[in-house]
């Protein structure tokens, strides 16, 4: 039955591909047959999904708990091509909609538009709801082993409700069945290559939008503005899947007690997440820009785009976090950190900048060298604050103004602050090890 169900899925993702082509390049004009073969697909889902309950409850009678999860997690992987194809299709048409009705040029035509993109949306999340029926089966039997608790129950359920979060719980409730019924193996490192694809994910963003960047013009057109929405939707549902690997190794190795891994692994992410989260902002930036200073004339649309963007954007930021979540997780259980310091490093790790920050630290926390780590950050931030200052002529004149010249010189603020903090931070480490190596000499027994 799950075989079914994914097939009916992976039917659906070619259906919804086949009516976008045909409808926005080939303009066949055959709407009516569209619509027709859409709402036969949908009976056929409402179909598939009575008997995939059917199926659920009986596997659930017969204690089937690790074919149940199995079910739900080859259902969850098949539908997301489905969801992606879908999601992408529809953000596109209500983009179109709402373009139209703020441009005054057709405001029946967008209103129209927009609100067939609604209800094509609350079709979409009951597709996705009834994906999650092995799930809600495997949870219940989950509970009646003993193997989860009452409120890791109600977390996965909520979990289940949403889209990206359900993938992430499939793959949670697949490990817990598979370790009911297998003995638990002695811990073995496992391998680096899932921080190695995370890093690539991010390496591939930071190339979309470059080119982004630089196809602009290309991209705004009328015939190309659908690529500005397929392919960034595709890359996040391969952040999404890739999140789901992250997790499921950063757990495995917290359980293997890896923390020097867990803590290159963030490192690594965060460093290579910072071209691609520069070159976001500055797309998003330019998105804001545009659409506040257009809203009268259609700018609104932009101006969502933008929001989307940003809240996708600290989504991505979380998720590479998690290595640095797990790596604390691992310090506080060693007692290489107190209890303070991990809630501080987790606040760090929600924000952006000091969470690459809080990566340094831990890092250097796992390698029992804090104090090198603070004075990495410390002498960092301050070539920051240096280098901002001299890319900063417009505050060069609060300190020295000198007649004639426009250059900001190293007296502009933020490189007074930055030259300090360097200066401060070699003085201080200079002191310490001064301190540390002054030991007293022991006197000779007579």
């Amino acid at each position: 039955m799950r075989y079914l169900q994914a097939g009916v899925l992976l039917g659906g993702a070619a259906l919804y591909l086949g009516v976008t082509v045909e409808t926005f390049w080939l303009s066949t004009g055959r709407d009516n047959a569209q619509l027709v073969v859409i709402v036969g697909w949908n009976v056929l889902l409402i179909i598939v999904t009575a008997l995939v309950f059917a199926d659920s409850r009986r596997k659930a009678r017969a204690g089937k708990t690790s074919v149940l999860a199995t079910d739900l997690l080859i259902v969850k992987l098949a539908a997301i091509p489905f969801f992606i194809i879908n999601i992408t299709v529809l953000t596109w048409i209500t983009f179109f909609g709402s373009a139209l009705a703020a441009y005054g040029q057709s405001l029946e035509s967008g209103g129209n538009v927009a609100l067939v993109a609604a209800g094509a949306f609350a079709l979409t999340y009951v597709a996705m709801l009834t994906t999650s029926t092995y799930g809600w089966a495997t949870i219940a039997q989950l509970r009646r082993d003993g193997r989860i608790g009452a409120a890791l129950g109600v977390l996965y359920r909520v979990l289940l409700l949403f889209f990206v979060a359900d993938v992430v719980v499939g793959i949670v409730l697949y490990m817990h069945a598979r370790r009911g019924e297998t003995p638990e193996p002695e811990p073995v490192p496992r391998p680096r290559t899932v921080r190695l694809i995370q890093a690539g994910t991010l390496i591939l963003g930071s190339a979309m939008y470059a080119l982004v960047i630089a196809f602009s013009s290309q991209l705004t057109t009328a015939d190309n503005v659908w690529v500005t929405l397929v392919v960034p939707g595709v890359w996040i549902t391969l952040v999404c899947v890739v999140t789901a690997l992250v997790v499921v190794d950063a757990v495995a190795k917290i359980r293997a007690g890896q923390t020097w891994d867990l803590a290159s692994d963030g490192l690594v992410v965060k460093l290579v997440s910072i071209p691609f989260f520069i070159l976001n902002f500055v797309v998003l930036s330019v998105l804001t820009f545009m659409g506040g200073a257009i809203f009268l004339f259609g700018g609104f649309a932009l101006l969502v785009a933008a929001w989307v963007g940003i809240g996708l954007t600290y989504l991505t930021m979380l998720s590479t976090s998690v290595y640095v979540w797990a790596t604390i997780a691992r310090l506080r259980r060693d007692r290489v950190i107190g209890t303070g310091l991990a809630v501080l490093y987790m606040f760090f790790s929600f924000v952006f900048v000091t969470d690459i920050v809080a990566a340094i630290m831990v890092f250097g926390h796992s390698r029992r060298r804090p104090g090198l780590a603070l004075v990495i950050v410390l002498l960092a931030v301050g070539v920051i604050l240096t280098v901002a200052g001299l890319l900063s002529p417009d505050l060069s004149g609060m300190l020295v103004s000198t007649p004639g010249s426009d250059s900001p010189g190293l007296l502009n603020p933020l490189s007074v602050i930055g030259i300090v903090l360097i200066v401060g931070t070699i003085v201080l480490t200079l002191v310490q090890r001064r301190r540390l190596t002054r030991t007293p000499v022991p006197e000779s027994a007579e």
